[in-house]
Parts: structure tokens; sequence; C-alpha cells
């Protein structure tokens, strides 16, 4: 079982036992020293005694005329007094919390030990995660858990685990990089079962997207003029306002094909259409594979930009483009 406790019931002391101890403590003395104290450890220590318990503090709260002793506190003290070994304790701190695995069984504090402090029950514990920032850690369950008034409540276990892992590799709640990622798998998933035309075609409704004025794919046979004879523009994407246009060349390949797309981007040094020759050309290379670093060299030296392996899919998530069968339907 997990649990939240807090320690501002005798705070000072409770504080010094947990920090200087290594101990968690919590209140109700009056029980802890009657008779009835190691008798309400054995019951909690026992799941089939819940309701005994219970009863059991039910009945001495009213011989004992402890008008407080509700049925909330009796929660309480059964929540720390069914603590094993290994649970875990997240105990709140202002704006932060610390998580701490517990070592041993619940026992009775010595009235010695605790200088006339109501203190009554504890466990020893030590440190799994110290200070950390409840803004960046909890969600929306786990902070109402921590807002919640009574001393202790019980916690989501896999909430606590989640926290812990998270905070080992520093992934704070708003951090949905590990979602993210998984999005990005699933469309690159996708984009791997379309072939080449379509592949250009999800490239052109990207570029419409990003806010082009209105994209055009070239012919397949068209000639540029001016140019080395591979040259070859798949997609153009004029932005006015930015007084640029892409000239995207799409490929849909294996790792092994790449050196073309490359040397069709270089050998296009001359824009023909005098639609686009009034903006600065930003070239893309969009491949679907991987380009070895000698190729990535190449491509800067030429001042192309190159968009490769998952890099699309990525932007496709970021822009959170929504994809239907009409994104397929070839039209200029």
């Amino acid at each position: 079982m997990d649990i939240m406790q807090r320690i501002t019931y005798e705070n000072k002391k409770s504080t010094d036992f947990l920090l200087k101890k290594h101990t968690l403590v919590i209140g109700y003395s009056v029980i802890a020293q009657s008779n009835q104290g190691q008798n309400v450890i054995d019951l909690a220590q026992n799941p089939d005694t819940v309701q005994e318990f219970k009863e059991v503090l039910s009945e001495f709260g009213k011989d004992n005329h402890l008008d407080w002793l509700k049925s909330r506190q009796i929660g309480a003290v059964h929540n720390f007094l069914s603590l094993q070994e290994d649970d875990r304790v997240i105990v709140p701190f202002p704006k932060k919390f610390s998580i701490f695995k517990v070592t041993s069984k619940p026992y009775i504090l010595k009235a010695s030990d605790v200088d006339n402090a109501d203190l009554g029950f504890a466990v020893k514990v030590e440190p799994i995660v110290e200070y950390l920032s409840r803004n960046d850690y909890l969600n929306s369950v786990m902070t109402s858990k921590l807002k919640n008034y009574s001393a202790s409540a019980v916690l989501p276990k896999n909430e606590v685990t989640r926290i812990i892992k998270n905070s080992q590799g520093k992934t704070a709640i708003h951090d949905f990089s590990n979602t993210k990622a998984a999005i990005v798998d699933q469309v690159t998933e996708y984009i791997s079962h379309l072939n080449p035309d379509e592949f250009e075609l999800l490239v052109k409704y990207y570029l419409d997207n990003l806010g082009a004025d209105s994209t055009y794919q070239p012919p397949k046979n068209e000639k540029h003029e001016g140019n080395g004879h591979i040259a070859d523009i798949d997609v153009i994407a004029p932005f006015t306002d930015l007084g640029i246009a892409i000239f995207a060349q799409v490929k849909h390949h294996q790792d092994t094909e790449i050196r073309t797309g490359l040397d069709q981007l270089i050998a296009y040094n001359n824009i023909n259409d005098d639609a686009y020759k009034t903006y600065v050309p930003v070239k893309w290379l969009v491949t679907t594979a991987s380009l070895p670093e000698d190729l990535l060299i190449e491509a800067r030296q030429n001042q192309i930009h190159v968009i490769q392996n998952t890099d699309f899919a990525e932007l496709l998530v970021e822009q959170g483009l929504k994809i239907s069968a009409d994104v397929f339907r070839k039209r200029n």
C-alpha cells in the first residue's frame, strides 16, 4: 500500500524525526500508550480485521470520551498502521513533496523519546526521491490527493511508480515527449504504406497548411531549361509574406536510393517559371530514408534543407494535421 502522510501535526518534532532519524511519526499517543496500542497495530497489519480495527477504536473513543476520534481519524490511523516494509509514503511539504520507502513495521514510540509531544506511532523509512516540485511531477489526481484535508490518504500505486520513474529521468508531468514519440512512430508507420505519389501529395498538403499561397506540382516530364539534365522538383510552395518559395524534392525510398534526390536538387539552379522568379529559392529534400554524414555535409554546402527518416512524421504531429482521403486527390 502507498499512502500520503502529513507531518504538520507536532510539525517541528515530526520533521526532526523524519530528517534526522529517518522515522515517520504520527500522533495519537493516547491510543499508543493505552492497553490497546499493540492490539490496533496487530489488527491493522491483518487485512481481514479491518472492521474489527474500526470497532475497537470506535469503542475506545467512547470509553475515553475522545469526541474527536471520528471515522476520518480512525481511517488515518489505520492507513499508517497498515504500512508494510517496501510500501511507499509521500510526505507533502510547501510546494514540494518527498517519497519514502518503509523499512520497518509500525511500532509504538516511547514517551521518553518524544519529550511529551503527542506522538504515538512510527515507522522507519528511507528516502526514494526528495523535494520534488508539485507543479512539475503531480497530475490532477495526485494534486487532489495531496490537497486532501485528511492527515493520510491511500494513493494509486501506479501513480507513485510513475512519479518515481519520471523523477529519475527528470521528466516533468507536462513533458509529453514519450507520448509524442509514440504518435510519431504511428505516423511513420502510416507513411511507410504510402506510394511515392501519395507521399508527394502529403508533403504538398503539409506545405499548404504551413501557409503557402498555392502549392504546385510540376509535370514529371517538365524540362528545366538552364539546369542539369537530371534536375527535378516535385512540389513548389511560394510564401509571399516571407518572400521565399520552397522547392521540394520528395523521395519515398530506401537508404540505397537517397543520392538521386540530392543530385536532382543540386542540378536545379535556375527558376524557369516567371511566377517564382521574384522569390528567394529554398530547397528541401524530404525523404523517408536517412542520409549518411557525407551527404548531409554536401547538402549543407549546397544550402539544401534535409528532412529525413522520421523528421517529416514529427512535423505532421507538431502541426496536428488531420489526414483524410482528400489529401490524396491530386489537384494544383
